[in-house]
Parts: C-alpha cells; sequence; structure tokens
C-alpha cells in the first residue's frame, strides 16, 4: 500500500490523475503487478492510497526494478514533483482467513 499527502494547493485535478493512473496501470499489468484500488482520504482529500497486490516478496523485486526501466514509468512520475510531502510504502501481509 502507499499513502500519499499532497502539499497545500498541490494537488493534482481529477482529469490529470486519471490520465496518469490508467497509464501507470498499464505498466503495473504488464509487470504482473494487480491495481486492487486507489482511494482519497474522506476526511482528507490531500492524502490518498494506492494498494496493489505482489505474489510475493521477490516478485514485488522484480516488479519494480522492471517498472524503473521504463521510461514512461519515469516520466509518469515526474508528474508528481514538487507536488507531495510524503509518499510511503507499507507492506500488508493477508491474516489467516483472510481472502487472497
Amino acid at each position: 500500500m502507499y499513502r500519499h499527502r499532497y502539499l497545500p494547493g498541490k494537488k493534482i485535478d481529477d482529469e490529470t490523475m486519471d490520465r496518469i493512473f490508467t497509464s501507470f496501470q498499464k505498466i503495473y499489468a504488464k509487470h504482473g503487478v494487480k491495481v486492487i484500488g486507489a482511494w482519497e482520504n474522506a476526511a482528507d482529500a490531500s492524502e490518498t492510497y494506492l494498494i496493489t497486490a505482489y505474489r510475493d516478496r521477490a516478485h514485488f523485486q522484480e516488479a519494480i526494478a522492471g517498472m524503473s526501466e521504463e521510461p514512461e514509468y519515469a516520466e509518469l512520475g515526474k508528474a508528481f514533483q514538487g507536488t507531495r510531502e510524503l509518499v510511503e510504502a507499507v507492506t500488508l501481509n493477508p491474516l489467516p482467513g483472510s481472502p487472497e
């Protein structure tokens, strides 16, 4: 899971975010990463969450390495430069009995 917080007044507009997120999803899919979804904090629109699923730790490392070599991935990332004060990656492990 990735948690992002925009700087005050720097949130990317919905139309631009839709274009960027759609492009990111294609790159994730190319590397076998399942995008569960993206959300905005209902109490604080400057905070967003992205949840992605990897088969395991090795797949995560392989996918990140592969995506970082994609020129479009790097270009899309530039759209966020100067807009965020926080980017936090959190690794979640499924609880027993949880659907995967």
